[in-house]
């Protein structure tokens, strides 16, 4: 059974200068395998770091404005100069006014994931509102998974791999992506109580809050699981 990406033949379409079309231009699909891997740093360590260090150091926010930059990269071409296909004609698009049109509503919510909030943090106090808003708000960079998804998925198509390993490999994604954000979140929520002994922080003992990030991650990730 052909994939619909099957049925487009990129190398039959005429090319025109200053766009990119991405199924033949490889150094465009490196840079997506890039951001994919920059997704993972977002989704695992970034999202660690924001949940269980309550301060974050000066280079933590130097390298996700840097992380970030790349996004903002990959934003500016596929606004401009990225060929789409469209999804119910299979034909695919190369007008720069098209090309704008379809890709407006995710570049708008892609600059919003890239706002500087680690630098808007220090200007707070760890135990601030402000402060904790900031942090929930990050979180909505966990949209970035979908990347690590997509990839995933253009891996189950290539013939040459194992197909079997291929989902194996996914399931393994899901789940963890699954258990680790949920014990970050399971966490950030409790912390946000005003009296800590009403959360399951009860439950790992009461020097829970004096144990290392580490600890407490792995304490938060075992209630999860346990409940």
């Amino acid at each position: 059974m052909p994939t619909r990406r099957s049925l487009v033949n990129f190398r039959n379409v005429t090319p025109r200068s200053f766009i990119i079309y991405p199924e033949t231009n490889d150094t465009y699909r490196m840079l997506q395998y890039f951001l994919g891997v920059l997704s993972i740093y977002t989704c695992f360590i970034s999202l660690y770091l924001k949940t269980f260090i309550r301060a974050l150091p000066l280079y933590v926010a130097i390298i996700e404005t840097s992380v970030n930059g790349f996004f903002l990269v990959d934003i500016i071409l596929s606004l401009f100069f990225v060929a789409y296909v469209d999804k119910i004609t299979l034909v695919v698009v190369d007008n720069r006014k098209k090309i704008f049109r379809n890709a407006i509503v995710l570049a708008l919510f892609g600059i919003c994931l890239i706002i500087p909030f680690e630098f808007i943090e220090r200007r707070f106090h760890p135990s601030s509102p402000a402060y904790q808003i900031l942090t929930a708000v990050c979180f909505i960079r966990l949209s970035r998974a979908s990347r690590i998804h997509s990839l995933i998925s253009e891996l189950e198509e290539i013939e040459y791999l194992n197909f079997t390993y291929v989902r194996m490999t996914k399931m393994i994604w899901v789940c963890s992506f699954v258990c680790h954000c949920g014990g970050c979140l399971f966490y950030f929520i409790a912390r946000l109580h005003h009296n800590s002994q009403n959360t399951w922080f009860q439950l790992a003992g009461s020097d829970f809050l004096k144990l290392s990030s580490i600890k407490q991650y792995m304490n938060s990730v075992l209630v999860l699981t346990e409940r």
